[in-house]
């Protein structure tokens, strides 16, 4: 295939914004649908991003337009997304800018259900919640292998004559176990917090000192362990049908 091809097959930049919002809202814990077509009073809207959640056990819709333009944003556009927002019913309408916003737009947007912004400074604004939210994905992982692990009652692979701190169950249920302790640690900035990890066999530690390097090595740690976990219930079960 010729490199033109290449490129024509790569998403244009405005695409790449977009997706990149939606990811970053879904990291969130929330839903987020990008071209998406919502009914109003007038007709149908199409719209870059639709994000829904709840608040207070409130559904709410939230109509995000991205636009990766080279020139600032006009009055103008804040107020054709202002009019969809009421049409459709939604709770806000935010527009994301890579180049700003013209005079009289922020105004406009006081003056009604609106934010404007960029896709920047809506990860540097909501920093508390991605990362209080990445942390709780991190404790839901490590609940699901406790889980496992007790269900398919992988204590029937110890061997007596090992040691028992090398029995499969023991030590991916300790790992889980204090991964989980390190992400409380983690919250409450406690720095650095110790991860134990296994690589090519070896066991490591890893000393992170701030979230962003938490987060990374955790998702490793935890890849590993699900695998490691998946490897135990297989070998398990393959033992299990050469009984029967």
């Amino acid at each position: 295939m010729a490199a033109g091809d290449n490129l024509r097959r790569m998403p244009p930049a405005w695409k790449d914004y977009q997706e990149a919002t939606a990811t970053y809202y879904r990291e969130l814990g929330l839903s987020a649908e990008t071209d998406a077509s919502i009914d109003g009073v007038r007709g149908k809207h199409s719209v870059d991003v639709a994000v829904r959640g709840y608040r207070a056990g409130v559904e709410f819709l939230w109509i995000v337009e991205c636009k990766f333009w080279d020139r600032p944003v006009p009055k103008a556009t804040v107020a054709t997304l202002s009019a969809i927002v009421l049409d459709v019913g939604a709770d806000r309408g935010i527009i994301l800018s890579r180049k700003g916003f013209q005079s009289g737009a922020p105004a406009m947007a006081r003056r009604s259900n609106m934010t404007l912004t960029s896709l920047e400074k809506l990860k540097e604004g909501t920093k508390g919640e991605y990362y209080d939210r990445q942390c709780d994905r991190i404790c839901q992982r490590c609940d699901s292998i406790l889980t496992a692990l007790h269900s398919n009652q992988l204590e029937k692979l110890r061997n007596p004559d090992d040691n028992p701190l090398d029995w499969p169950d023991i030590v991916i249920g300790a790992r889980a176990g204090a991964l989980k302790t390190a992400t409380t640690e983690a919250l409450a900035g406690r720095w650095p917090v110790s991860i134990t990890h296994a690589k090519d066999g070896l066991e490591g530690y890893a000393f992170p000192d701030n979230m962003t390097n938490f987060l990374a090595i955790c998702d490793v740690v935890l890849s590993d362990l699900e695998n490691q976990l998946a490897a135990a219930v297989a070998k398990l079960l393959k033992r299990e049908e050469a009984v029967e």
